[in-house]
């Protein structure tokens, strides 16, 4: 068969499993998303001047911070992003829930694609064009990312900021391009903080580039950290922050969260577009059809190995693990002098990703999204040396999709098995026929 009528019925295939995703996942927006209403309260009461990581709801307060999944006996309350990102969605916080539900989604799918676009750019041959799209197309498939547009969560933007962190540093360097890669990671490490993780590599490549470009990409990173340092309000979000997640550790780890008595839930049938009937109808008449897994690694050691890890070890643990991480890039690429930009942002997003399956709080099957990009990156620089990798890579996603009843905890063994993969491409596997540095010396415009 001709090359291009392969190319063509690839393409034709593509299509029809994005357009069939978006149907499905329009009929499971239709429902209430979970996890998205307590990101619209936060917002809420952040704007409002209020802290909201210890709220609970109380009758004179109405539907305004009305979240039918913070009615329970604990005195920390279930909203967990950070304060940073409640601010993010300042513009639509006054919409009402069921609206931003819908738009929530396209923001999803916004985003996916456009980290799709973003590594379809990098692509250079045929071959990893097509590695991108056929990575997007089981990425849609897989039950991660299914169970994130069913709760409305968040974790897709780690990603894709990621992505355009890096789509903006591989370019060549312009103060525009580094104003840009700093403001994008900026905006990472201010949704999640552990994401600075995925920086760590980059510091090998701090001598390739002048001064005048470093400057330009630490302005943001430096005012953002600024404002919240000295910042009163600022400051008290994030300490309000901090404290609930000791309190989110204990409720998870089974260590005592601190209780009180809350205001029972006034179970409104109709509020802000939700119509709590119309939404039974459905979960009965469309069920989601997706399963759900915690991959962390005290979940591991308790089903495992029957004994209950304590969060001091995990820290300690990940922190050794990223330690090995980075000492065996140094000694196998940056000494080798065979190192990129990419080999730097996938094993950094490897880092981070250490420190999410060492959290001691449950981690459900939506934060498997979050390997999006690496996966996305490993396809656009895909070449006959990593096919191991790659198959690995492709295997993973396999795991996450089917439903293989005697492999137990398919979800996690695929997932281990990406992580693993990704690690073997960047430390072991010939990405030049001739090692040298990928950049020698950059210079800005």
């Amino acid at each position: 068969m001709p090359r291009k009528s392969i190319h063509f019925i690839f393409l034709i295939a593509c299509a029809i499993v994005l357009a069939y995703t978006v149907y499905r996942d329009i009929r499971y927006g239709k429902d209430f998303s979970y996890d998205l209403r307590n990101r619209v309260v936060a917002a809420r009461l952040e704007k409002d001047g209020r802290l909201p990581y210890f709220y609970k709801w109380q009758t004179k307060d109405g539907i305004r911070y009305y979240d039918p999944q913070n009615f329970d006996s604990l005195a920390v309350s279930n909203i967990t992003a950070s304060p940073f990102f409640h601010q993010l969605l300042y513009p639509f916080a006054g919409w009402d829930e069921q609206k931003f539900n819908g738009w929530w989604l396209f923001f999803e799918y916004g985003m996916l694609l456009l980290m799709t676009g973003m590594a379809f750019s990098v692509a250079e041959t045929y071959g990893q064009r097509g590695a991108v799209l056929a990575i997007t197309c089981l990425f849609l498939l897989t039950d991660a990312w299914k169970y994130h547009v069913f709760r409305g969560q968040n974790y897709i933007c780690i990603p894709f900021f990621a992505m355009a962190c890096y789509f903006f540093i591989r370019k060549q360097p312009t103060v525009f391009r580094a104003l840009m890669a700093g403001t994008m990671a900026a905006v990472l490490v201010g949704i999640r903080p552990n994401a600075v993780l995925f920086f760590v590599p980059f510091l090998f490549l701090l001598k390739t580039y002048n001064r005048r470009y470093l400057l330009f990409f630490f302005v943001p990173i430096l005012l953002l950290t600024a404002w919240t340092a000295l910042d009163t309000k600022e400051r008290a979000l994030w300490q309000d922050y901090r404290l609930a997640m000791s309190e989110h550790i204990k409720e998870h780890q089974e260590l005592h969260p601190a209780i009180q008595r809350n205001d029972p839930s006034p179970n409104y049938l109709l509020w802000e577009g939700v119509d709590v009937a119309a939404l039974d109808r459905e979960e009965i008449d469309n069920p989601m059809n997706a399963h759900s897994e915690n991959g962390n690694v005290f979940v591991l050691s308790r089903d495992l190995l029957h004994w209950k890890m304590p969060p001091s070890l995990l820290l300690i643990l990940s922190v050794c693990a990223i330690f090995l991480l980075t000492t065996l890039f140094y000694f196998l690429r940056v000494r080798q002098k065979d190192f990129d930009p990419a080999m730097a942002a996938i094993l950094g997003f490897c880092m981070y990703m250490v420190s999410d399956l060492f959290s001691p709080i449950y981690r459900h099957q939506y934060y498997t999204v979050q390997w999006i990009f690496p996966m996305l990156l490993a396809g656009a620089i895909y070449r006959p040396a990593f096919r191991w990798p790659f198959l690995l890579i492709i295997t993973g996603l396999l795991l996450n999709i089917s439903k293989i009843r005697f492999i137990k905890m398919q979800h996690t063994i695929g997932e281990y098995l990406i992580l693993a993969a990704l690690i073997l491409l960047v430390l072991f596997c010939k990405w030049r026929d001739t090692p040298g540095p990928a950049i020698d010396k950059l210079k800005i415009n």
